[in-house]
C-alpha cells in the first residue's frame, strides 16, 4: 500500500510497520525546513519593518503626499528607483558587492514605492487626488 505525503516531488520509499509507504522527507528534514522557513519569515518581517520605519519618517517629514499622484506617481518612482540598479549591479564588475549600502537603500525604496502603489490601488487613486 502506497501513501503520499504530497509535500514535494522528491520521494523516498521507506518501510514502516511492514508496509511500504511513500514519504517525501524524513522528520529531521522537515524540522530543518521549518526552521529555515521561520528564519526567512523573521528576515522578511525585519525587512518590512525597516521599510515601514522609513515610510513613517518620510510621511512625518513631507506629509501624506503619496495621494497627490496616486498609482501613476508611485509607478514613476518605481521606474526611477529601479533604474539605479543598472549602474549598481548590472554594470558593476562585482555585481554590486561593493555597493551594499546603496543597494540596501534602493531595495528599501522599491519596497516602499511598491507598497504605496498597492495602497493607491486599494484607494482607487490612479492619477492623484
Amino acid at each position: 500500500m502506497l501513501a503520499s505525503a504530497g509535500i514535494n516531488n522528491s520521494r523516498r520509499l521507506i518501510r514502516l510497520e511492514g508496509e511500504t509507504k511513500e514519504m517525501t522527507q524524513q522528520p529531521e528534514q522537515l524540522e530543518s525546513r521549518t526552521t529555515l522557513q521561520k528564519a526567512r519569515s523573521n528576515q522578511f518581517n525585519k525587512a518590512c519593518a525597516s521599510g515601514k520605519k522609513i515610510f513613517v519618517q518620510r510621511n512625518e517629514e513631507y506629509g501624506d503626499t503619496i495621494t497627490v499622484t496616486g498609482v501613476l506617481g508611485a509607478s514613476v518612482e518605481l521606474i526611477g528607483v529601479s533604474a539605479r540598479l543598472r549602474p549598481l549591479v548590472l554594470k558593476d564588475p562585482g555585481h554590486g558587492k561593493n555597493n551594499r549600502e546603496a543597494l540596501i537603500n534602493v531595495f528599501k525604496d522599491l519596497h516602499n514605492y511598491a507598497n504605496i502603489a498597492l495602497m493607491m490601488l486599494a484607494a482607487d487613486n490612479w492619477d492623484g487626488a
